[in-house]
């Protein structure tokens, strides 16, 4: 059915009349008159026509043809003319408009509604073709890839943005000779074999091709061509895509070197899966570990450590797959003969978790290093302290922690210290490589919050190979309660068992029930010397007092200790003292008295007594 919206442009008001009612006879709505060019281009900006019905000759300050031009620029609205005569020179200007018809006076209503039908419909067509055009010129000239349409002399007549920079001056200030220039910078003939190649198969597919930059670099760039042929005998013509694929080579090379450097590593690199299965090892895993080849599929990585280790290798898979890294630990692994050697193992995770995700892990032979390391520490230590380890000090007042922790010190470790003590009122000793953090519930940069969770980021944060010394456990215990001190405990044991920190807990025995006492010690080690001290005659006497006390099923006091040796008060301070900080006593309270009792090495003492 006719429809659309009809501009009528007639400076005779008669014969504009008659349009009007014979367009609205035939279904058009009528979207205005104008009896002049400029009236024209005023109800074209207010209606909107789909069309204009134009008399070539309008009076005023413009013809129709002028009209028609300025309908079309402005606002897009065709035009189909309406004229009873006009010279060649007229109908020629007319042209140039491109309006969809002519109707030459008189004319039919059949013969008005099929001129303004079909101007409509190519109106239309013409429309969408030029929406089509444009969407596709946006798509070619944002594609990221270069698009180039060429002769066959190479010479360029259409490019996109992103051939700009392919098609730049090559590198010395050399216009490129176009397409074919371009193919002929990597100096191996590239045009020739280019244009035989398109000549004889109609087109080129995944090439390769080298082309100098302006900065001077290479670059490497995939060609894809197709020649294009002119169906009315026309010169044919070449449409080439170019990718830049100088960032996959480059990353192919690299992953050949890569590959290369894996497997003449002599260090340990084994892949696995998600579930800590084999999926790769390179030469120095399989010899080193006297693996054999056709097992290394599928095998368990935790395999390959001494049993002992395999909790902790577990955790490092764990911690890796979780945070994306894990800097190296500490571990020993185990060959196919039965022989352990310690490793240095650093991991990283590749993929997402639960998407093919893997772990990389690189483990370096430190039997020279560690040996090196206990020839050392026997020399400087005098407690038996290892790094992975969390230790537990009993004690009233930090005294044997103290001297333990600045042990680690001695022996290179640098240290973290986290007291009750504020920061001023226990400077660092000068040139002590080492951070100390308030344990307090106050805000400030050296203040650690007693909360479990805040202390264990305080630990996780710290480098790795620390010495760690927490002074008051007790206090940790008062503000989060057993349990969950309990658990701070066992994270801080995971901790440092990934990190290779030697720590130092410090609590006061009499502040907790014995129970958890030893909940607590299950957790940790014990500060023993690394060798036992030729005691003074009458410090032994002191430990022999409590013996035999422990013996009897009592706890002697302080006090007791004073009067059953006939000591002063002072004098049986500085030997429990003494004796605590061997590691062979410590010291509880009870009320406003001291309890005293053997450690498990003063215990040893005696053993054969």
């Amino acid at each position: 059915m006719p429809g659309g919206r009809i501009l009528v442009v007639e400076d005779e008001p008669v014969v504009a009349r008659d349009h009007c009612e014979r367009l609205e006879a035939l279904g058009y709505a009528v979207a205005g008159t104008a009896a002049s060019a400029s009236e024209a281009l005023e109800r074209a900006g207010a209606m909107r026509p789909d069309l204009a019905l134009v008399d070539i000759r309008l009076r005023g300050d413009g013809d129709g043809i002028t009209a028609a031009a300025e309908l079309r620029r402005r606002f897009g609205v065709p035009t189909i003319f309406i004229t009873a005569y006009a010279d060649d020179g007229t109908l020629e200007r007319a042209r140039h408009t491109g309006p969809l018809g002519y109707l030459v006076k008189p004319f039919q209503d059949r013969e008005l509604q099929a001129t303004i039908e079909m101007g409509l419909q190519r109106h239309r067509a013409e429309v969408a073709l030029r929406a089509s055009e444009e969407r596709l010129r946006t798509l070619v000239e944002l594609a990221p890839d270069a698009i180039v349409l060429a002769g066959m002399d190479g010479l360029v007549s259409l490019s996109n943005r992103a051939a700009g920079s392919v098609l730049a001056p090559a590198p010395g200030g050399a216009p490129t000779d176009g397409l074919l220039g371009l193919l002929d910078r990597g100096g191996d003939g590239g045009s020739r074999i280019f244009l035989e190649e398109l000549a004889g198969r109609g087109s080129v597919r995944d090439r390769l091709v080298k082309v100098g930059s302006p900065d001077g670099s290479v670059r490497w760039m995939e060609l894809n061509a197709s020649l294009l042929r002119n169906g009315s005998g026309g010169a044919p013509e070449i449409l080439a895509v170019l990718r830049d694929v100088t960032a996959r080579k480059e990353a192919e090379s690299g992953l050949r070197r890569l590959s290369a450097a894996v497997r003449l590593a002599r260090e340990i690199i084994i892949m696995t899966d998600s579930a800590g299965k084999v999926v790769f090892a390179n030469e120095a895993a399989i010899t080193g570990l006297g693996l054999e080849r056709g097992a290394v599929p599928g095998l368990d990585f935790l395999a390959v450590l001494v049993p002992g280790e395999r909790e902790k290798g577990r955790l490092a898979l764990r911690e890796a797959a979780r945070s994306g890294e894990l800097p190296g630990i500490d571990l020993w692994m185990r060959r196919q003969n039965g022989e352990t050697f310690p490793v240095e193992l650093s991991a990283a995770a590749l993929g997402e978790e639960g998407d093919g995700a893997c772990i990389v892990t690189i483990s370096r032979d430190m039997s020279d290093k560690r040996r090196a390391e206990r020839e050392l520490r026997s020399r400087l230590m005098a407690y038996m302290l290892e790094e992975g380890n969390v230790y537990l000090v009993k004690e009233t007042a930090p005294s044997l922690s103290q001297a333990a922790y600045e042990d680690l010190l001695a022996a290179g470790f640098r240290g973290a210290v986290l007291s009750r003590t504020p920061p001023e009122k226990a400077p660092l000793p000068a040139g002590q490589p080492a951070e100390r953090k308030w344990l307090a519930e106050r805000p400030g940069d050296n203040v650690v919050s007693p909360r479990a969770d805040a202390i264990e980021r305080w630990v996780a944060g710290l480098p790795r190979n620390r010495a760690v010394l927490v002074d008051r456990l007790d206090y940790v215990i008062s503000k989060n309660g057993f349990r969950s001190a309990l658990h701070l405990v066992h994270r801080l044991r995971e901790l440092a068992f990934l990190m290779g920190h030697a720590m130092i807990l410090s609590i006061d025995p009499a502040t907790v029930a014995e129970r958890d006492l030893r909940a607590l010690e299950k957790e940790a080690r014990e500060v023993l010397p690394r060798t036992r001290p030729d005691l003074p005659r009458d410090e032994l006497e002191a430990l022999r007092f409590v013996f035999e006390r422990e013996l009897s099923g009592t706890r002697p006091s302080l006090s007791d200790l004073g009067r059953g040796l006939g000591l002063s008060k002072p004098t049986a301070r500085k030997r429990v003292r003494d004796l605590a900080r061997y590691g062979y006593l410590v010291v509880g309270n009870r009320g406003r008295s001291k309890l005293l009792e053997l450690t498990e090495s003063g215990r040893r003492l005696f053993s054969g007594n």
